[in-house]
């Protein structure tokens, strides 16, 4: 599901350009968008067919490159990227390029997996820095051995006798890199017991990470309009990330008049603009938890920045604060119920 929203979200129109003038190339990054946006850009029957299709080529080429027959597996992984492109395949296809020592067509290769969200995307990471160590580049190795490592790669014992790494591991900073490296990727559920602020085009929206595993979160008109709200569910820590997943929305049921809905009918509301009419106690509401549209993963580097800011920063539209004297909103409690309107408001 979340290879295939990510596949939608690239489905986007290139002004100016035709077919003929984006030149197939299976390392442009310009050309795999625009064959994603062709698939997905209108509806057809065949569609099912040719992801199965792709998913079989793939699994091809994934034996063959199992069996050492990279020239063979790239063939494949080809074919599987004419059917339809997607991180996995990328992944798979970088690595037989890599083992047919084609280093810098491997790393663009892994770079257009990693914007296609792969399964691993540390791996890919990982493999970036195999690829420039085994090119003898040690600043981009470390670069991306310390990307590697943020996402969550922690193999420290089998870096130290990867083949791929022997380059880097002749380097007079090794161990010094490899150990500052470490420390910096360090981080817990504690360490992240505060509140997230994500800016965004009209009002932020507030994640609040409770040490109970519970999460809330409150943004859009839920900030500014009388009545409030918010929704709940549960955050984790898996490989640096921070996934946060909602299963119930607690906000009022707003009653107009007569006029008040007369008025809006006339004049429609617009995103951001609070409901009309006063609002109602009703209970919280169950919904698809593995669905529901505010589920928000933070990733890894992005974590990290908030939690080690610096100046200007990669992610300014973020930031971290603990909570004030450690003191959590009453709805982190994992039994707490809202009882009437002044629960909504989380503070």
């Amino acid at each position: 599901m979340k290879q295939l929203l990510t596949i939608l979200l690239l489905t986007i129109t290139y002004s100016g350009l035709t077919a003929e003038e984006i030149k197939k190339d299976y390392l442009s990054y310009i050309w795999v968008k625009y064959s994603i946006n062709k698939f997905w850009s209108k509806y057809s029957e065949t569609q099912g067919t040719v992801q199965a299709n792709a998913s079989k080529l793939n699994e091809e080429g994934f034996k063959l490159y199992k069996a050492k027959k990279d020239a063979d597996a790239i063939k494949k992984f080809e074919a599987a990227i004419d059917a339809l492109p997607n991180g996995e395949i990328y992944y798979n296809y970088a690595n037989s390029l890599s083992n047919v020592k084609r280093y810098e067509d491997a790393i663009k290769a892994y770079e257009i997996s990693l914007k296609l969200d792969p399964p691993r995307p540390e791996l890919a990471l990982y493999n970036i820095a195999c690829a420039y160590s085994l090119m003898n580049k040690p600043d981009n190795a470390y670069k991306h051995l310390a990307s590697a490592v943020e996402r969550g790669y922690n193999a420290f014992e089998f870096i130290k006798k990867d083949s791929d790494m022997a380059n880097l591991r002749k380097q007079p900073d090794w161990e010094t890199k490899l150990k500052s490296i470490k420390a910096k990727a360090n981080y817990d559920e504690l360490a992240l017991n505060g509140m997230i602020t994500e800016e965004g085009p009209r009002q932020p929206e507030y994640f609040y990470l409770c040490k109970s595993g519970v999460a809330l979160t409150v943004g859009g008109y839920q900030i500014d309009c009388e009545g409030k709200g918010f929704d709940r569910g549960k955050w984790r820590l898996v490989n640096g990330d921070v996934k946060i997943e909602f299963s119930e929305v607690c906000s009022p049921e707003y009653v107009a008049t007569a006029t008040e809905k007369k008025k809006t009918e006339s004049e429609p509301m617009f995103e951001g603009q609070c409901p009309v009419g006063k609002p109602k106690f009703v209970s919280c509401k169950k919904n698809n938890a593995k669905e529901y549209y505010s589920n928000r993963n933070f990733a890894r580097e992005e974590v990290r920045a908030m939690l080690v800011p610096t100046a200007g920063g990669d992610y300014p539209t973020m930031s971290f604060e603990k909570f004030k004297n450690g003191k959590e909103p009453k709805q982190c409690n994992p039994d707490f119920k809202v009882k009437d309107l002044k629960d909504y408001i989380v503070e």
